[in-house]
């Protein structure tokens, strides 16, 4: 039983490592689309961010930011940071919509839909922020409402976001997000992204806020594990309860041999 462990623990941790709209547009190398779901009281933080990734926004057309945008202020919109011919980053609204659901799975799927029809062959990653908590049920965490997003009393569930999600569709996830990296988020999420950065414990508000304007770039950059370095180094440089984090960043792919190797010495 003691080898059956010591070898679990060793297979576990090979799975975690440290403004064109039109369509006849080059091929983009990396876009990387921001889904805020902030109908709640997460609002501000939604603002703050998204003003934090304007001011320092400074890639070319090769890469580009979409956000959606969703708060208890406005209807729900899909921007774009873009840079002007001068140089200076200013946010542009692509579409404004009726009042809806952010937290509902088809919403979300048309939101990702609507991205990759205008540009197809690029290299997606997503950026998720809003409350989460993982694999638990709707409504069973501490009686509030609250599993992968929330919009007002409305939650979207685990199995619901993923199945709204293509196949290999993103390069990564990153979940500005509390308790999204148990084994059972990454599991339903393996054929979907090939890394996931997120934390395992309560991410400490304000996020990923202050963190962007000096790291963002690494997402841009699609540097992943630099990403998750910085936010560790960030996290560890606060005082007192700020000084708190826990995060992991994880491959996908070994997560179905490791599934194979579980079933043959586990008897269940």
């Amino acid at each position: 039983m003691m080898l059956k462990r010591t070898l679990i623990i060793i297979i576990l941790s090979s799975c975690i490592i440290s403004c064109d709209r039109s369509l006849n547009i080059p091929k983009t190398d990396h876009i990387i689309l921001a889904y805020m779901g902030g109908d709640n009281n997460l609002s501000d933080e939604v603002y703050q961010k998204i003003e934090a990734l304007k001011n320092n926004w400074t890639f070319g057309s090769n890469k580009k930011l979409f956000i959606y945008q969703d708060t208890s202020a406005e209807t729900p919109r899909l921007l774009e940071i873009c840079l002007s011919e001068n140089g200076r980053s200013f946010i542009k609204t692509i579409q404004v919509f009726n009042e809806e659901d952010s937290a509902s799975p088809e919403v979300f799927s048309r939101i990702i839909n609507q991205v990759k029809q205008h540009y197809p062959n690029a290299l997606y990653s997503l950026v998720l922020f809003s409350h989460a908590t993982g694999w638990l049920p709707e409504g069973k965490f501490q009686n509030l409402t609250r599993s992968i997003l929330t919009d007002g009393d409305h939650e979207m569930e685990l199995r619901d976001f993923a199945r709204a999600i293509p196949d290999n569709t993103f390069e990564t996830f990153v979940f500005e997000a509390c308790f999204m990296a148990g084994i059972e988020v990454v599991w339903e999420l393996k054929d979907k992204a090939k890394y996931i950065l997120a934390s395992s414990a309560a991410l400490v508000s304000p996020g990923f806020t202050e963190l962007y304007p000096s790291s963002f770039h690494y997402l841009v950059e699609n540097k992943i594990d630099a990403f998750a370095r910085s936010a560790f180094t960030y996290s560890d440089s606060q005082t007192g309860w700020t000084r708190s984090a826990t995060f992991s960043l994880i491959r996908t792919e070994p997560l179905n041999p490791l599934a194979d190797f579980l079933r043959n010495i586990i008897d269940w």
